[in-house]
């Protein structure tokens, strides 16, 4: 029997690997020569306002998620084309004005995706979490999911992501109520429509609860279920575990994942009296894998 998430896997590899070569030919090189191999086929980055200096302390990223808080231009940005010319891959996040797309925005979003460049590898996110306020209700959000994989079909370098929350899969948590948006989007994970999942390692009543013993492992585990190719579009801890990062990255890589994004923000995070910022020691933890 053939192992197409297998195929799938190594075809993405080949591929980074190819543009990371037609790169090096097309520019001057750009990743010091101190910078160490990845260790692992899963793609490993982050959000981050200081990428230039989290990268001062480890390696240049695989992956680098971008958000915006509203929709597209004409073209990709000049910050986003320049991740994509030295090789690294970008997950970027727009919201749309209509949910979905009309044809006046429908037309400029196929002019956006003509401006991504060929040899790059550029994954997509249309309204990411919509289980998060349910403003977007389901059909809408899978409506317009439909759109975004028909739309970048003709476009070899451009992956259509869509991207929920994980305590929203996770049915002990939630008790399933956001199970309608995955549902909706069901007919799409065999289009190479990839699933990303937002999970966060929370405080809890002065207690840091392991992110993957409470809710990651079984959200994943409904992913699975549902034969559906993932990524972890968004983590990150409070703890001051020097090797969180590396464990879990490990752990993810072992359960098929891929890509792990992580979330470092030196913005205050709601009714909490912190930052997801990371330590110097876990950013350094995390381009150690």
């Amino acid at each position: 029997m053939v192992d197409l998430d297998y195929i799938e896997k190594e075809a993405r590899r080949i591929r980074r690997a190819a543009n990371r070569i037609i790169n090096e030919l097309e520019d001057e090189p750009v990743d010091p020569p101190e910078w160490p191999p990845p260790k692992t086929d899963m793609l490993v980055g982050l959000h981050s306002t200081r990428i230039p200096y989290t990268e001062q302390i480890g390696r240049q990223w695989d992956i680098v998620r971008l958000f915006n808080r509203g929709t597209f231009g004409e073209s990709i940005s000049g910050r986003t084309q320049n991740y994509l010319s030295r090789g690294t891959v970008v997950h970027e996040s727009f919201k749309t004005t209509d949910v979905p797309m009309k044809s006046q925005e429908l037309s400029r979003f196929r002019r956006f995706l003509d401006t991504v460049p060929t040899t790059s590898e550029y994954w997509l996110t249309l309204w990411h979490e919509p289980d998060q306020d349910r403003r977007v209700a389901p059909d809408r959000w899978a409506q317009l999911q439909e759109q975004l994989v028909v739309e970048t079909r003709p476009s070899p370098s451009v992956t259509p992501v869509g991207v929920l929350t994980g305590w929203g899969l996770h049915q002990e948590q939630a008790n399933g109520k956001n199970m309608d948006y995955l549902q909706a989007v069901q007919h799409l994970n065999s289009g190479g429509y990839l699933m990303g999942i937002d999970c966060y390692n929370w405080p809890e009543d002065g207690r840091m609860k392991n992110l993957w013993e409470n809710y990651t492992a079984q959200t994943v585990n409904t992913l699975q279920t549902f034969n559906w190719p993932w990524l972890l579009a968004e983590t990150a801890t409070y703890t001051n575990d020097p090797r969180w990062y590396s464990r879990n990255i490990q752990w993810a890589d072992d359960n098929g994942a891929l890509a792990f994004e992580a979330f470092d923000e030196d913005k205050p995070q709601e009714n909490v009296n912190r930052t997801w910022e990371q330590s110097d020691e876990q950013l350094r933890d995390m381009a150690s894998v």
